[in-house]
């Protein structure tokens, strides 16, 4: 994981773009988190709990509606699950 961010708008915003490699979609974000060591980022798996694959490609996605992050924290409540990152990242 190389960043952490708190999205900002509430739509995507669309852009021409002829480059193959670069998409075309961006979004208005804040950076909550970046990693310090961008040769070895942590590891999702250092936060989240339980295990949660996130395929490459730059989707966004809402901690929330994802089932097995639901079923750990929903509890606990998103809160806690705040605490639990920042513990990790060593910046609470």
């Amino acid at each position: 994981m190389t960043h952490i961010v708190k999205i900002l708008d509430s739509q995507f915003s669309y852009v021409q773009t002829n480059a193959e490699n670069e998409f075309n979609i961006y979004r208005y974000v804040e950076v909550v988190w970046i990693t310090d060591n961008w040769d070895n980022p942590p590891s999702t798996d250092e936060f989240f709990e339980p295990k949660i694959h996130f395929p490459m490609g730059g989707t966004a996605y809402r901690l929330k509606s994802i089932k097995a992050f639901k079923q750990r924290w929903d509890e606990q409540g998103l809160l806690e699950f705040h605490k639990h990152v920042q513990k990790e990242l060593k910046i609470g």
